[in-house]
């Protein structure tokens, strides 16, 4: 936004006081570049499982999405397991982490012009 602002390189943005002190504010005279950018239709979704799935299952569901889900998370329950999983997904990558307690199995979905109906209805046949 601002090709001439100072850059800093830190380590974890530790910066000495004096390079604080030193820095100056300058406005450029002229024309103001406005920068817009698309209006995001965001919007969320959550589906509670009833039961554990299968996880193979649950990845094909998962290869088929949308490209416009950019992020799912919460707890899922598979199958083979007692307990139920932490689930984040993002960039179309999932990580999954084993969760020691019980807790509800809610997904949160995160995308923009999803028909919701459609991934439910995904969602409902793998609980079959």
């Amino acid at each position: 936004m601002n090709s001439k602002a100072r850059c800093l390189l830190t380590n974890f943005s530790g910066v000495s006081i004096d390079v604080l002190r030193n820095l100056s504010v300058s406005f450029e005279k002229g024309p103001v570049k406005i920068t817009t950018q698309k209006d995001l239709n965001l919007t969320s979704f959550v589906y509670q499982f009833q039961t554990s799935i299968n996880q193979t299952k649950f990845e094909d569901f998962l290869r088929k999405l949308p490209d416009t889900i950019y992020r799912i998370k919460g707890y899922i329950s598979f199958d083979y397991s007692d307990y139920p999983y932490l689930f984040q997904f993002s960039y179309g990558t999932p990580f999954y982490m084993k969760e020691f307690i019980k807790l509800p199995l809610n997904l949160v979905f995160i995308g923009e012009d999803i028909k919701w109906e459609l991934i439910e209805e995904q969602l409902n046949s793998l609980e079959e």
